[in-house]
């Protein structure tokens, strides 16, 4: 008989990302910090995907990264003309 599963783990107590996703990540901090300098929402300064995956995130990356609450994802809504962006399909 196989033992009982142990309590969970913590997955995430380091992310172990290889070199070749760094250009992704520091993209996500410097659109991070440029929203909180200029006092604007965090969903103003969002990233595409397809910018992260150019710079070497990969979408299992990004999953990874959404799991340990480091980014949020979600589906841009914003109107022409508007002042901020909408991401009213954010996820946590």
């Amino acid at each position: 008989m196989p033992p009982e599963p142990g309590p969970s783990e913590n997955h995430f107590p380091h992310l172990d990302f290889g070199v070749d996703c760094l250009r992704g990540i520091q993209m996500l901090l410097e659109a991070y910090d440029v929203a909180k300098v200029e006092g604007l929402p965090v969903t103003d300064m969002a990233v595409e995907c397809y910018n992260l995956n150019l710079r070497g995130l990969t979408d299992h990356d990004l999953r990874v990264l959404r799991l340990a609450r480091h980014v949020r994802m979600g589906v841009e809504h914003t109107a022409p003309g508007a002042l901020h962006r909408d991401s009213g399909g954010l996820m946590t």
